[in-house]
């Protein structure tokens, strides 16, 4: 009878040893990801983090290549610029705006750069830091196409 009891566990001790392995397995990949380059959504204020290929154009593409520089609530991309820079922009529809060829043409603050809009470069602004904004893009804009009511 020893032996049998010996088997038995309690449902308490049980729960505290799947909780524990539970807390293992999200614990590693989560440690382990320390210090690793997130390509997809690194948070850098208004301002983009890395040159051309790093912190925007990643792999070579303005569109796909885009790397979040958003502040907090506020939405962001980084672009390639004529002058081969990243510049933290916010989202735009492709109508309406101004073809350049170098920043220059642009209105102050804004950027010549490269995106998902055909036929560009085109000046888009900067990005606005610390404000609640976020604009509803319909059909295509600087970060890609988007559907919905705005």
């Amino acid at each position: 009878m020893d032996s049998e009891s010996e088997k038995e566990i309690s449902r308490r001790s049980l729960l505290k040893k799947i909780g524990t392995g539970a807390a293992i397995a999200w614990a590693a990949p989560v440690l382990s990801s320390f210090g690793a380059k997130a390509y997809g959504s690194p948070k850098v204020p208004c301002g983009c983090k890395g040159g051309v290929g790093e912190g925007c154009s990643v792999g070579g593409d303005d569109c796909f290549g885009q790397v979040d520089c958003s502040p907090i609530g506020n939405f962001c991309t980084c672009l390639r610029t004529t002058e081969d820079t990243c510049f933290c922009h916010q989202p735009q529809s492709c109508a309406g705006l101004q073809l350049c060829t170098a920043s220059t043409d642009c209105p102050a603050g804004w950027s010549c750069t490269f995106s998902c809009c055909a036929g560009g470069p085109f000046c888009v602004p900067p990005c606005t830091g610390g404000g609640k904004y976020r604009q509803r893009l319909k059909g295509r804009s600087t970060v890609g196409v988007r559907s919905g009511s705005g």
